[in-house]
C-alpha cells in the first residue's frame, strides 16, 4: 500500500508538471519494485550557458516498471537551490533496446511560476556486450520553460553508464551530453542500495 501511495502521488505531481536537476544519468531499463539508488553529479554548461550544477538524487522503483526520482540541487554561481521530480515509465515491448518515457518537471529557488520547467522525453539504451558492464542511453524530448512568454524547446540527450563491478557490486558511474539551446556535460556516481 506504501508504494501504490508513493507512485500515485508522484503520479501527481509529474503529470500536473514534468525535469530533474540532474541530467538522465540512467538507461532505460526498468529497476526492480523497491529498489532504492543514490546519485551524485555534476552538470557544467557549454558555450553561452556558464551553468554550474552540483546535485543529488533519490530513486526508487516503486511500481512495475515505474520509478520516481526526486533530485536537489545547487547551482554555483547563481547560489540557487533546485527540486526536481522525475517518473520514468519502462514500456515493456519485445525489441533489442529499452525503451522509455519520462516526464519531470524542475524548479529552482522555489519560485515555481517563473522558474519551473515541464519535461517529456522518449528514453532508448541497449547493453553494450563487448564490455561488461557498459550500457549508452539516449533521448528526445521537450522542454517547457514556465516563465511567460517562453518557447517550447527540442532536448536532446546522450551518455554511458557504467558498473564498477570491480569496485563495488553496487556502483556505477555515468557520462552524459544534452542539448538544449546549448549544450552541457554532466558525470557522476550511482549507488544501488
Amino acid at each position: 500500500m506504501k508504494k501504490l501511495l508513493v507512485a500515485a502521488v508522484a503520479l501527481v505531481v509529474a503529470s500536473s508538471a514534468m525535469a530533474g536537476i540532474l541530467q538522465v544519468a540512467q538507461d532505460a531499463e526498468a529497476v526492480p519494485v523497491g529498489s532504492i539508488s543514490g546519485t551524485a553529479g555534476i552538470v557544467l554548461g557549454l558555450g553561452d550557458v556558464d551553468t554550474k550544477i552540483i546535485g543529488v538524487r533519490g530513486t526508487m522503483g516503486v511500481i512495475d516498471n515505474l520509478l520516481v526520482a526526486v533530485d536537489v540541487g545547487y547551482e554555483i554561481d547563481s547560489e540557487l537551490v533546485g527540486l526536481g521530480i522525475t517518473a520514468q515509465y519502462t514500456i515493456p515491448v519485445d525489441l533489442p533496446v529499452a525503451l522509455a518515457a519520462r516526464v519531470g518537471y524542475a524548479a529552482w529557488d522555489f519560485e515555481f511560476e517563473d522558474r519551473g520547467s515541464l519535461e517529456v522525453l522518449a528514453v532508448v539504451s541497449s547493453p553494450i556486450d563487448a564490455v561488461d558492464g557498459l550500457a549508452v542511453y539516449g533521448g528526445i524530448g521537450l522542454l517547457l520553460p514556465l516563465a511567460s512568454g517562453a518557447d517550447l524547446e527540442l532536448m536532446v540527450t546522450g551518455g554511458a553508464t557504467y558498473d564498477l563491478a570491480a569496485v563495488d557490486e553496487n556502483l556505477a558511474v555515468y557520462a552524459e551530453l544534452t542539448y538544449v539551446n546549448d549544450a552541457s556535460i554532466g558525470g557522476g556516481a550511482v549507488y544501488a542500495f
